[in-house]
């Protein structure tokens, strides 16, 4: 997700990372695989291991509460937009661009996106607090993770900011 977002400031043109854009002649099946394809992008996979590792040590077998993992949700829910945040930053230092430190300068899309990704993971793994509820079932999990990952994929680029296909020119 980070590299969507740096991509974008560092690049000319559209960058490669971002999913394909259809075009006429294409097969109308490309777009939702290439948005399928693209789930990956959007899934802070930095945060979810840690997090999948971090559940795991708090849960007890012997304990029916989960007030461990709960917090361990809520913690992690509120690091992914800064962990993002600071791949990105690292990202634009890399690549010798300031620090985007005002708010405006932030990739936004890409913070909600990562957010909601990962609440979506956290949502599907097994042992999840969210079991905590008596409406809550795996399958549910699942189908949440599943629709919710192709909207996002579906949808990002809708939200990323429109550029010129064409190098801009210094004059």
């Amino acid at each position: 997700m980070s590299e969507l977002a740096a991509s974008r400031v560092l690049s000319v043109g559209w960058p490669a990372a971002e999913p394909a854009q259809p075009s006429s002649g294409q097969p109308s099946g490309s777009a939702a695989l290439s948005a399928l394809k693209s789930i990956v992008d959007y899934i802070p996979t930095e945060i979810v291991l840690i997090y999948v590792a971090v559940s795991a040590a708090l849960s007890d077998a012997r304990s029916s509460s989960r007030a461990g993992q709960w917090v361990a949700f809520w913690v992690f829910l509120a690091l992914t937009p800064l962990a993002l945040w600071l791949l990105y930053a690292a990202r634009l230092r890399a690549g010798s661009r300031a620090l985007p430190l005002e708010p405006t300068r932030w990739p936004w899309p890409e913070l909600a996106v990562a957010t909601i990704g990962y609440a979506a993971w956290a949502f599907t793994l097994p042992g999840t607090p969210f079991a905590d509820f008596s409406w809550y079932r795996p399958g549910l999990g699942t189908a949440v993770l599943l629709v919710g990952t192709l909207v996002l994929g579906l949808g990002a680029p809708l939200f990323a900011p429109q550029r010129s296909r064409f190098p801009e020119t210094s004059g």
